[in-house]
């Protein structure tokens, strides 16, 4: 198979190393720039070492301080590890009316939290952890979350946008229930 781009041979999603690092790396920046959520001089909570790269890249120039818990600073954002699977698990694991996985809550609404990585399945970012030679180890879940989750991969085997199709209808969800 060959690379959509630039027809070298394809590494993962029918894209070249190079072409598919760019790809996951331009969704990151999309998501943070849209949502606002970093802005100049912002403290950020950073716990893993993959969230802190993409944080890095994708506001590359930007005054920021990272930190490794909120302490005193109420202003400060925690930057979580949350891929697509984990929005999409959350969101179908509640409409089931099972339980969420607990670090999807937000335990305080004063502690702002942000998902950069909601737009990247949770394969895309192994592979891309992988190429960039970044630590990254797969979330543990209960043995219903996997039953839910390998249906959800078995459907977007078949039909490659289907996550990112529930993502968009869980955002007009919320949108909806803010109304």
């Amino acid at each position: 198979m060959k690379c959509l781009k630039c027809l070298q041979r394809a590494y993962y999603n029918n894209f070249c190393r190079k072409h598919f690092m760019e790809q996951i790396e331009s969704r990151v920046k999309r998501e943070i720039r849209e949502k606002g959520m970093i802005n100049k001089d912002d403290v950020l909570v950073v716990n893993d070492p993959i969230i802190k790269f993409f944080v890095k890249k994708a506001v590359s120039g930007m005054p920021l301080k990272f930190a490794k818990s909120p302490g005193k600073n109420k202003d400060a954002k925690i930057v979580m590890l949350w891929t697509l699977d984990d929005e999409v698990l959350s969101f179908m694991t509640d409409l089931f009316g099972e339980e969420t996985p607990a670090e999807g809550k937000i335990p305080n609404p004063e502690i702002r939290i942000i998902k950069p990585l909601r737009v990247v399945k949770e394969g895309e970012l192994m592979a891309y952890a992988k190429l960039a030679r970044i630590g990254f180890r797969k979330k543990k879940r209960s043995k219903r979350e996997e039953e839910i989750k390998k249906a959800i991969e078995k459907i977007d085997e078949k039909h490659l946008e289907t996550k990112f199709s529930l993502l968009k209808s869980i955002e007009e969800m919320k949108g909806l229930e803010k109304d």
